[in-house]
């Protein structure tokens, strides 16, 4: 790198006002069973806090479409299933990975939830997935499941550096809002 390009990391990288974006991977289902009840975790599925018996919170697939109530998001469990390879009950690989993409409190919700989206259609193109915005508890968060098998068969296997890349992504979709996101290693 050169001297400029080095002091262009470095003062992207040390703002004290800026908020260091977060993502995470919690997980992945083991098989359909594992899957279907990580999307029923992250819609709510009958929680109190989004309303009672039933209610669920909106799931947004990787076309832009809403899903909710329980029926539906079964419904785009069972589509998964059977798009690409069959997943059964019990699998020994992992079928999805769970996700999460956080910002602090005080971040436009809006604009978290925009950012992801973008963010996720970049990074998982040709993937199934779906995501769920919470914003029940401290900090605004976005579970994002992604079905591990692309379309063409290609399985994602997330290293390090596909994190770091995933960090530098999101932060660059929350910039593009007006939010003072980095993301460093």
């Amino acid at each position: 790198m050169s001297p400029a390009a080095v002091r262009g990391a470095v003062r992207d990288a040390i703002r004290p006002a800026a908020r260091q974006v977060v993502i995470k991977i919690t997980g992945g289902g083991k098989g359909f069973k594992a899957l279907a009840a990580h999307a029923r975790y992250i819609s709510r599925q009958g929680k109190e806090e989004v309303g009672g018996s039933g209610r669920t919170l909106e799931v947004t697939d990787e076309l832009g479409q809403k899903h909710e109530g329980s029926q539906a998001v079964r419904l785009l469990m069972e589509d998964w299933r059977t798009s690409g390879s069959y997943i059964p009950d019990d699998s020994h690989r992992k079928e999805a990975f769970n996700i999460i993409f956080s910002m602090p409190k005080e971040t436009r919700q809006e604009a978290l939830e925009a950012a992801v989206a973008d963010t996720a259609a970049q990074l998982f193109e040709g993937h199934r997935y779906a995501m769920v915005m919470h914003r029940d508890q401290g900090a605004p968060h976005v579970h994002v499941m992604v079905r591990a098998e692309r379309s063409d068969g290609h399985r994602l296997n997330p290293r390090k550096a596909d994190l770091d890349r995933w960090l530098a992504t999101f932060a660059r979709q929350l910039q593009a809002r007006g939010i003072d996101a980095v993301a460093t290693r």
